[in-house]
């Protein structure tokens, strides 16, 4: 049988033996994504707004600079995973460069600002990151050489973040016997 982790089930009418696919409709061989209810930090909805920029890499002696913008504690004892996705509202959403313009809607790592549409070296993305203690959310500024900065001046976030129980290293799976 394939590995897919102690527990699987076949699709009706399949055999479990040799299933790949389609006809494995649930297993266990990756970690399940869980979230803590008991714990009031583990699902937010957090609104940034930019008043002043964040610094910008001068191109030459730094390609990026990455700055922290907001953090909290997150109750666990261990550095847990966590997952985000965000809304741009406001100016600068149509600031994307060409190559990845994209809806005001983003992901973990995704841009959030470009310098300007013609420069697609130079632009900001949002990070989350955590330790044994916080949960961190950066900019994360990229600069070309010679290429304007990126202003983020003006920019406004509504961010969805997830912290999940266990960590990244699927020690909630169950091991093959």
């Amino acid at each position: 049988m394939i590995n897919n982790g102690p527990i699987s089930a076949s699709a009706p009418g399949k055999s479990l033996t040799g299933a790949l696919g389609a006809d494995i409709t649930f297993n266990t061989r990756y970690p399940f994504a869980k979230l803590d209810s008991t714990n009031l930090v583990s699902f937010q909805n957090i609104q940034l707004f930019f008043a002043i920029d964040t610094p910008n890499p001068d191109g030459v002696t730094s390609g990026y600079i990455r700055t922290n913008v907001y953090q909290f504690p997150h109750g666990y004892s261990y550095i847990p995973t966590v997952w985000m996705f965000y809304q741009r509202v406001g100016a600068g959403i149509q600031d994307t460069p060409s190559s990845t313009r994209f809806s005001p809607y983003g992901y973990w790592g995704g841009i959030i600002a470009a310098a300007n549409i013609s420069d697609s070296s130079t632009y900001a993305t949002l990070d989350p990151t955590a330790d044994a203690t916080n949960v961190y959310i950066d900019v994360t500024k990229n600069a070309g050489v010679g290429s304007p900065d990126t202003n983020l001046v003006g920019y406004s976030l509504n961010i969805r973040l997830y912290i999940f129980v266990e960590d990244t290293l699927g020690g909630g799976v169950p091991t093959q016997p």
